[in-house]
């Protein structure tokens, strides 16, 4: 990977919201971001390029060789049988940049599967 310069996502995670537009709801705690960076890992909140809030996450990549992350490992209670969409915003603040968004799975006893 060629490091093209600076690389700041502004990440604003609408979360799992359950279907129905009267029950929408965030299931991420914190996944707006509006109380900073509480609840995540890595990068640092930001104002310069939120998405429906004041806050954002920005992430910055200056590296070729390694990448950078930001997670948060809450856990989402969700329902057997019903469905949820999960939407990202992603920013970036040069082109050709690559960005990977992963959703992990884990049972009731916490094992990943």
């Amino acid at each position: 990977m060629r490091n093209c310069g600076p690389l700041v996502i502004a990440l604003i995670l609408a979360g799992v919201i359950s279907p129905g537009p009267a029950q929408a709801q965030n299931l991420v705690e914190n996944g707006g971001f509006e109380s900073g960076s509480a609840g995540w890992d890595g990068g640092q909140a930001g104002t310069d390029g939120s998405h429906s809030g004041s806050v954002c996450l920005m992430v910055v990549d200056n590296s070729s060789t390694t990448s950078v992350e930001s997670r948060t490992r809450a856990l989402l209670p969700v329902t057997r049988g019903r469905s949820y969409r999960l939407e990202v915003w992603i920013r970036a603040t040069a082109a050709g940049r690559q960005t990977l968004v992963t959703l992990e799975q884990y049972d009731v006893s916490g094992k990943w599967i």
